[in-house]
């Protein structure tokens, strides 16, 4: 059985998007992990205790969550000095899990970079598919069912 290139780029496609989101899952910041900071995470004050500059201005942070309990996390994309207070985003249950950056607007990347991918792997797909002819074409597959 031979597909059309709009079912090849379709079948491709639909199996990338598989792999890229089982693959993102794995990250230690994963598509999961964003949208249970982004659905149950709370906002509060942190205070910076160390400073990693070699990972991409990386930084540790304690702070307190509503029944007073500290937490202790580290995030990139720090640019406060030691002592300084930042906005954090936590999970209530989970007192390791905190992020400097906007958790919406990073499960908003994520998910776009797995459909932008699938979608792109697609369109490759299907063309590499028809140049190397395991396509039907439209016009071919009209003939063929008109044979008698």
């Amino acid at each position: 059985m031979r597909l059309s290139r709009n079912g090849v780029r379709l079948v491709i496609a639909s199996l990338t998007f598989v792999f890229l989101t089982i693959a993102f899952a794995w990250q230690s910041r994963s598509w999961i992990t964003w949208y249970r900071l982004a659905q149950f995470g709370q906002a509060t004050q942190a205070t910076v205790i160390l400073a990693h500059p070699e990972l991409r201005r990386g930084c540790s942070f304690t702070y307190r969550d509503e029944s007073n309990i500290i937490g202790y996390a580290s995030d990139a994309g720090c640019v406060d000095k030691v002592g300084q207070t930042v906005s954090v985003t936590y999970l209530p249950h989970s007192n390791s899990v905190a992020s400097l950056k906007s958790p919406g607007i990073q499960l908003t990347l994520q998910l776009g970079a797995i459909v932008i991918l699938s979608i792109l792997s697609g369109i490759g797909g299907g063309a590499y598919a028809a140049r190397k002819g395991y396509v039907v074409d439209p016009e071919d597959a009209v003939k063929l069912r008109n044979l008698p």
